[in-house]
């Protein structure tokens, strides 16, 4: 024989007696005097109207508001919306849990499916304001009914239950003997979010029937007959002929008359219904989901995983509000009610388990620099066999030990700071302070090396160099016609920007990799090399960013001034060498002010501006041709002899932006054939 839950067991000398005492099992649902909920035709009066006779003081209803929101689920759109917050919900794994963390066997308890119902009545509330639960059929601890008390049934401002839905008293369900059996949550407002997607669920609906009416009149021309009106066998005949010819709109007119359809110049009718009805549904994705992307169609996969991200945030307080509710009323409700052994346990949703793969990796990731993660464990969660790696110090760059190239790079920048050019732009963060974290965790790691670049960086490199280059070219690749010199000349410096940042990405990893080890090639601390790459990865992308982010914003500049002078040469054929006429003009520069040259010459690509790192000299064209064409090409070559060999090139002759022999090009053998593919990195289309 089964002992029901709630029967009291008491021990006598005549053995085991069954005391029948237990809650009483009022079961409101069986009050309920059923009556149907009409439907009607919303709009945003009766919404209103609705709204103010549930917020009365004296006499709240509730049943007008709910016949609103019967109305609005009509909306697939917003049907959807909520519905995937829901299962976002439902889709996470569930445990109880001891005061030490560690799942209690009770869990096996609320692994029923009326448990399940009882979160899905708890998350609904977040949409309609409240929710109450009644139970019953209690055996074995498994409750054998789950059921939603109608809404309309309950008021939340009073807490009493309404047998029919129009009476203004009822019964105090939070009291006993009613709350033996009721569960009852509600929100702060009580009316949910759906009093809040009400209005715009409406105006959309009003802008897709208007759009109907529209199509309608205007979408295909009514037929018209003209006849003899006065003549009624001829109009009844014309009458007879349209009304065969099919179910459109049509018109018998005398043969004088004349019809006119007007419509409102300069308004396009699939804007003004469209974008309102698309207005309308992303206002809706913001309400229920936080976002619109995951929804809606994005603009890019970075905006993309940052409106996933957000709805994340927002599923993670959902889980947490019932977190909250379940420990403090539900599971007191559970056990001071009906017995159940739950003394002592926390119900606790598991997001770990909810985590893609690839998150659950990433976190394993950020994890292995500070703590031991078994073999066998990666293994079964992740289907990778490994075995622990023996690092041992040697020349190989899969072993973290490289020459350190850093001081050649200082002195390819020497001198830059001496010209301290102020920017109205200037360069930001490559990457954020969280990315940058990781980066040197998957360094010391091994997940990331040379010969597994850190993409994010480069691409946030190239990123900062590009708003350099747009800057200095005066717009960016959709600015200029794609068949136009311009555009072609904007592509090129585009490409080699990409090939430079790639090219930075793989020394600041091959510097940073080579910190890993001492000299004796004993593997250093994360504490220990963390603080080194910093100091490297500032002198990259701090440092040495802003002159380069100077160079690609002068190259640029004076690519598209050669470009333009070019245009107009049949005007204005020469070109005066010019600098800033300032005590911070370089002596070997200031020997090139005034020069005149022929545009296009190999003397002007001889000293083609920028000529070292910052230099701020430019051209400016001229109708006036040198004095001595002779003795001014030997003064250029004289003086082009002292300009810093790495400018030796000119951006829009050679349709690059920065030198072909900087040090960050120069690589080892064994990379050649990486550089030459670009380190594996993606060029831009």
């Amino acid at each position: 024989m089964g002992l029901k839950l709630g029967q009291n067991i008491e021990l006598t000398w005549g053995g085991l007696v069954i005391n029948e005492s237990k809650p009483t099992n009022e079961i409101l649902k069986s009050k309920i005097v059923e009556r149907q909920l009409y439907r009607f035709n919303a709009d945003i009066g009766k919404w209103r109207q609705a709204l103010n006779a549930a917020e009365s003081i004296h006499t709240p209803q509730r049943a007008e508001l709910l016949r609103v929101f019967q109305e609005v689920n009509l909306d697939a759109h917003l049907s959807a919306l909520i519905q995937s917050r829901i299962s976002k919900i439902m889709a996470h794994n569930y445990k109880l849990v001891d005061p030490d963390g560690e799942e209690s066997d009770q869990t096996a308890l609320l692994q029923k499916n009326w448990f399940k119902k009882t979160i899905k009545y708890i998350s609904e509330s977040i949409f309609y304001g409240y929710s109450l639960i009644e139970y019953d059929d209690l055996n074995d601890f498994e409750f054998g009914s789950v059921e939603l008390i109608k809404r309309e049934h309950i008021e939340p401002s009073k807490k009493i239950f309404k047998k029919e839905y129009y009476l203004t008293t009822g019964l105090p369900f939070l009291e006993d003997p009613f709350n033996n059996w009721t569960f009852y949550v509600e929100q702060d407002d009580n009316k949910g979010l759906l009093n809040k997607a009400a209005p715009l669920t409406i105006w959309k609906k009003n802008a897709l029937g208007s759009w109907g009416d529209y199509s309608d009149m205007f979408g295909v021309p009514p037929r018209i007959g003209k006849t003899n009106v006065r003549d009624d066998k001829l109009r009844k005949n014309m009458e007879n002929m349209l009304e065969n010819m099919g179910r459109l709109s049509y018109g018998v007119f005398d043969k004088e008359d004349t019809i006119e359809l007007v419509k409102a110049s300069g308004i396009d009718a699939f804007n003004v219904f469209m974008r309102l009805a698309n207005f309308c549904n992303q206002e809706l994705s913001k309400l229920i989901l936080g976002q619109t992307m995951t929804t809606d169609s994005g603009s890019s996969r970075s905006q993309s995983e940052t409106h996933e991200r957000t709805l994340d945030s927002v599923i993670k307080a959902d889980t947490n509000w019932i977190e909250a509710v379940i420990n403090t009323n539900f599971i007191p409700f559970l056990i001071e009610k009906h017995n159940f052994p739950l003394q002592g346990l926390k119900f606790k949703f598991d997001h770990t388990e909810s985590l893609s793969l690839t998150e659950q990796m990433d976190m394993t990731k950020a994890l292995l620099p500070f703590k031991d993660v078994p073999n066998d464990w990666i293994n079964k969660r992740f289907g990778i066999p490994v075995e622990d790696k023996t690092l041992t110090a040697s020349g190989d760059p899969e072993n973290f030990f490289f020459d350190s190239r850093l001081k050649e790079f200082k002195n390819t920048y020497k001198g830059f700071d001496l010209i301290d050019i102020k920017n109205e732009i200037e360069p930001e963060p490559v990457i954020t302070q969280a990315e940058e974290e990781q980066l040197y965790n998957d360094i010391y790691t091994g997940l990331i090396s040379v010969n597994a670049l850190p993409k994010n960086l480069y691409l946030g490199t190239a990123e900062q160099l590009e708003r350099a280059l747009f800057d200095g070219y005066g717009g960016n690749l959709k600015a200029f016609k794609p068949d136009t010199d311009k555009f072609k000349l904007l592509k090129k410096l585009h490409n080699d920007l990409y090939k430079f940042s790639a090219a930075k990405t793989f020394q600041n990893t091959a510097e940073m990799q080579s910190l890993l080890r001492t000299s004796d090639g004993a593997l250093k601390t994360f504490a220990e090399f963390k603080k080194e790459a910093g100091s490297v990865f500032d002198q990259f992308n701090k440092n040495h960013l802003k002159t380069e982010f100077n160079t690609a914003q002068a190259n640029a500049q004076n690519a598209e001034n050669r470009q333009r002078m070019s245009d107009n040469k049949d005007v204005k054929p020469y070109a005066v060498y010019r600098t800033q006429g300032d005590d911070r003009v370089r002596d070997e520069h200031a020997a090139l002010e005034g020069v005149i040259v022929e545009i296009d010459s190999p003397e002007m690509s001889a000293i083609d501006p920028q000529n070292d790192w910052n230099c701020r000299c430019f051209w400016e064209s001229t109708s006036t041709p040198p004095p001595e064409r002779i003795e001014a090409k030997a003064e250029i070559f004289n003086a082009g002899a002292e300009i810093n060999p790495l400018f030796a090139f000119s951006s829009f002759d050679d349709q690059i932006l920065y030198p072909k022999k900087h040090p960050y090009y120069k690589v080892s053998k064994q990379f050649k054939t990486k550089k030459d593919r670009n380190f594996d990195l993606p060029l831009p289309e």
